[in-house]
């Protein structure tokens, strides 16, 4: 069952290269970065701007985050498997931490959720590549996080990988 996992996985990568010359539309697949988002992720790219979304909400007892990321790309070479590329990131992270509190009269526990925004952006070049079924990126730039509260500067260093349909 293993060997047969690993054909199918193989013949998909082999079709995938063989079928497509040039990158469609549609990419979706995961990206991490300061301010292009944590998460899953959707890009489209119909000429030579594109646009990514980014979400993912993690959630515990104590703490609710959700990621949220609206990225704007621009296409600034054309080359047979690796683009040059200029990204423009916004990076929203909303943080409900709960607190409990015992009310000792009848036994109440009363539940209070303090929120927290983080807003992060960023600029910079990066590399898209790949061939076929998949695409990767690789953004590094400048960022500006935490621009609502206590900014801080820092280098960006952003990444991805896409399945292209």
């Amino acid at each position: 069952m293993k060997k047969i996992g690993i054909l199918f996985v193989c013949v998909l990568f082999f079709y995938g290269s063989q079928a497509q010359k040039e990158l469609g539309k549609h990419n979706l697949g995961l990206n991490a970065g300061y301010t292009t988002g944590l998460g899953l992720s959707y890009e489209y790219w119909p000429k030579k701007n594109g646009i990514q979304i980014t979400f993912l909400p993690l959630l515990s007892k104590d703490e609710k985050r959700y990621s949220f990321a609206l990225t704007y790309l621009r296409n600034l070479t054309t080359g047979n498997k690796v683009n040059l590329i200029l990204f423009f990131g916004n990076h929203l992270t909303n943080i409900f931490e709960t607190e409990g509190v015992a009310v000792l009269n009848y036994g109440n526990y009363n539940v209070t959720e303090k929120p927290k925004t983080i807003y992060n952006i960023g600029i910079g070049p990066g590399l898209r590549g790949g061939e076929g079924m998949f695409v990767y990126q690789f953004m590094i730039g400048y960022a500006i996080k935490d621009v609502l509260h206590d900014y801080e500067t820092a280098l960006a260093i952003e990444f991805g990988f896409f399945y292209n349909f």
